[in-house]
């Protein structure tokens, strides 16, 4: 019988794939708070290509919680449809029905356990 380790296995998966995207939309905030404060400060030009990169890092940031949300679905969908299910298994004396089926042979029925016929 084998082992079967497959809600463990997609568990592990989705926890890492969520801490890298946690992680990448950590370094997605930072930038669009530093590209912002730095953007009202400088001039025209260079201002709006800041304001540009805090616009393309917040769509970044927005993909990246819409494939964190879909990981979340997707993980408790597979959890709620794999379900474990162990069929009740009648208990059964093995011995007992091992000395039901165990016959001797007509010869080795009348030998003793030293393999001597019995005096009658």
């Amino acid at each position: 019988m084998e082992v079967d380790e497959y809600p463990n296995f997609r568990l592990v998966n989705a926890i890492l794939v969520a801490v890298t995207l946690l992680g990448l939309a950590g370094g997605l905030i930072f930038q669009i708070g530093y590209a912002t404060s730095a953007a009202t400060e400088l001039g025209n030009p260079a201002g709006r290509y800041l304001g540009h990169l805090a616009w393309l890092a917040a769509a970044l940031l927005g993909f990246d919680l819409l494939m964190m949300f879909w990981l979340v679905i997707r993980l408790l969908g597979a959890r709620s449809r794999y379900r474990r299910s162990h069929p009740h298994t009648p208990y059964v004396d093995a011995w007992a029905e091992a000395g039901q089926r165990f016959r001797l042979d007509k010869e080795q029925s009348d030998q003793g356990p030293d393999g001597e016929k019995d005096k009658p």
